[in-house]
């Protein structure tokens, strides 16, 4: 018997926890071109509700602009 491949989609990068904006996105999107980004402060309110097709990206405020939480999908 032969069993179906199972697609496991992303759904969080701790990985790039320390990475620049732009290295992080590129990372996100190439794993998972479907969704869109929401960017933010660490600290800023942001409207509660889940989206299945947004990450939101906590941003430090450093001259880089680091991604300083773990990004989900949601």
């Amino acid at each position: 018997m032969v069993r179906p491949m199972t697609y496991k989609v992303k759904l969080s990068w701790p990985e790039v926890v320390g990475w620049t904006l732009l290295q992080a996105m590129g990372k996100i999107h190439t794993d998972r071109p479907d969704v869109a980004f929401e960017l933010h402060y660490v600290g800023e309110n942001v409207p509660p509700g889940f989206h299945d097709k947004r990450v939101r990206l906590f941003l430090n405020r450093d001259p880089q602009g680091t991604v300083a939480l773990t990004p989900v999908v949601g």
